[in-house]
């Protein structure tokens, strides 16, 4: 896993799967989040950028997409209060 500390990205398409980014500033960067190994992000600013899904997490964003469109809009509720409540540090690798 990639480990990115103190570093400004300007106008940057910045994948995040399987890296570590820590007090990093983005600038009206494209930031991707492809389903791969979870990125950790800690202590960035992030200044008028774009979240963009692929592969796999965009499948899992048009699924969840056309359930909401479907009728299951519940369902969709539901699934997001239960983001909301998992606890801080969920997919970080465990403590040696």
């Amino acid at each position: 896993m990639a480990v990115i500390e103190n570093q400004t990205f300007e106008k940057q398409t910045i994948n995040l799967d399987d890296a570590i980014f820590k007090n990093c500033t983005f600038k009206g960067c494209t930031l991707i989040y492809s389903g791969g190994p979870l990125p950790r992000l800690h202590m960035n600013t992030i200044l008028d950028c774009i979240w963009q899904f692929a592969g796999a997490a965009e499948r899992t964003m048009t699924f969840l997409a056309a359930l909401y469109q479907g009728g299951s809009n519940e369902l969709v509720e539901y699934i997001f209060d239960q983001v909301r409540r998992m606890p801080p540090g969920l997919g970080e690798p465990p403590k040696k």
